[in-house]
């Protein structure tokens, strides 16, 4: 029974390494989209309303991906884990 328990704690650990490399990359592309849209470069009302869309589901993604990764910890700092 220990090595199940144990077995289901590493895969928990890796489903959280792999969450924030998503969330690492969603936060850098978020980044550039701010980046683009505060520069002086002219941008389409149509370019804006695609660049403001993408970055608000790319945060929802990441506050997603937080609470999943909440969610985890929480699940292995439980003493039932």
């Amino acid at each position: 029974v220990t090595w199940f328990v144990d077995s289901v704690r590493i895969i928990r650990v890796i489903r959280i390494q792999v969450m924030e490399s998503d969330y690492d990359k969603n936060i850098a592309r978020v980044k550039e989209i701010v980046a683009r849209l505060e520069s002086d470069e002219a941008v389409s009302l149509e370019e804006y309303k695609r660049l403001a869309a993408e970055a608000k589901a790319l945060l929802e993604e990441c506050r997603s991906q937080l609470t999943k990764i909440e969610e985890e910890t929480v699940a292995l700092l439980s003493p039932n884990a």
